[in-house]
């Protein structure tokens, strides 16, 4: 199916508004709620931004600009949520569409406003994120029983300071548990991934049209980011290599010009309404060396071996197997890899990783990036990676463009 199809879901004419980002917080909010009616506790305490924004539809500047600093929240169970942010955060969240109720704040903000305003209201409520969680708690009608906590994105001492209602509550690390839920996506979630993925795949186009010889890794960069951003998508800084750098892995480019006979590396990606894309395609300026071709075919062999065999029930570790397997047996017998990829959706790295001997099953509704890098100092590297979403029988592909080894005569 073209990743067009997939737009469908998409209300005509609303691809970024508001409208369409509720209606999506409407679908992840429920998919939690109905895995919640079969996990281990009764509630959820949601503290990573991926996590918070899949439950609230509230995706927090400050909570990504300043990780160090405040901690934020959003607890769910069946029956009823809420958001706990600092003051600051408030009028940003109310805009998302977070209903006020739904939202407890702590710390000290000044608005400005009418005086029936509700931001001259909510400065000084609650003194500190530990207080403003125990009247979460209190107001989510959490009073006994279990409680699934994002341990891996809130600190021990923040939890040890809550007291009641807290302490009345059996705690349970989540975190791996939230992410299983997440790595099913949503209709809403497929479509934008979808447009995450064309948007890359375009930016990458626009620049293989257009980079000759003396372009340099920043000027391709500034091709690929440009297209990106005038899709309104916010641009992943680019992993862009020429020459021996291809061999660098993700690194920042430079102002190493491109010229003749060395490879180009494109792995870029961006972010379209919360949602990632991670795409990667290779050239070469002027014609391929033999080895150069040689290589690249048996990583692209390896790939689309990996990706024939997607499809519901199979554990990620044979998908690992079959790409290193045919990778090494078309041509580089000493291939090794950490994994050949990986989930993608609020996070770049989403649930599964398809790393060896993982005995997570694919599921229908995942949406997988599927890798086959080769990295070689001081001769370069090569790597091709695309988007597919699990479907009934098999997958579906986002990408569309080819994954040739392209040829730039510039």
């Amino acid at each position: 199916m073209p990743w067009s199809r997939h737009l469908k879901v998409l209300p005509t004419g609303m691809g970024g508004s508001l409208t369409m980002e509720r209606n999506l917080t409407l679908e992840t909010r429920e998919r939690m709620r109905q895995a919640l009616s079969e996990a281990p506790f009764d509630a959820f305490l949601a503290a990573s931004p991926a996590n918070i924004r899949y439950i609230s539809g509230y995706a927090s500047l400050p909570h990504v600009l300043y990780s160090h600093g405040h901690q934020y929240a959003a607890i769910i169970t069946e029956n009823a949520w809420c958001l706990v942010i600092p003051c600051n955060d408030v009028p940003a969240a109310v805009d998302s569409g977070v209903p006020v109720e739904c939202v407890v704040p702590y710390g000290n903000f000044y608005f400005e406003g009418p005086p029936d305003s509700y931001l001259l209201q909510i400065s000084g409520r609650h003194a500190d994120f530990s207080s403003a969680l125990a009247t979460a708690l209190k107001q989510c009608k959490i009073q006994g029983g279990a409680i699934g906590i994002d341990e891996s994105s809130i600190r021990n001492r923040v939890l040890a300071n809550v007291g009641e209602p807290l302490s009345r509550l059996e705690t349970r690390p989540a975190s791996d548990w939230a992410r299983g839920v997440r790595s099913v996506k949503t209709s809403g979630e497929i479509a934008l991934l979808a447009a995450s993925a064309h948007l890359a795949e375009e930016a990458i186009e626009a620049a293989l049209s257009q980079a000759k010889s003396g372009w340099t890794e920043r000027d391709i960069a500034r091709c690929v980011t440009s297209v990106m951003a005038s899709g309104d998508g916010v641009p992943l800084q680019p992993s862009i290599q020429v020459g021996a750098r291809t061999a660098l892995g993700d690194a920042y480019p430079t102002d190493k010009p491109w010229e003749r006979g060395e490879l180009l590396r494109l792995d870029v990606g961006c972010v379209k309404d919360g949602y990632w894309s991670d795409i990667a395609r290779m050239a070469v300026l002027g014609e391929p060396t033999r080895l150069q071709l040689e290589r690249y075919q048996a990583l692209l062999e390896g790939q689309q071996r990996e990706i024939a065999m997607v499809r519901p029930g199979v554990p990620a570790g044979e998908l690992f197997d079959i790409a290193v397997e045919t990778v090494r047996s078309n041509g580089i017998p000493s291939y090794r890899r950490t994994h050949c990829g990986h989930g993608i959706g609020l996070e770049v790295y989403d649930t599964p990783l398809i790393e060896e001997g993982s005995e997570r099953r694919i599921e229908q509704g995942m949406v997988l990036c599927l890798e086959t890098p080769f990295y070689e100092a001081e001769w370069g590297g090569l790597l091709v990676e695309d988007t597919v979403v699990v479907t009934a029988s098999g997958c579906e592909s986002f990408t569309t463009m080819s994954r040739d080894l392209r040829i730039v005569d510039g």
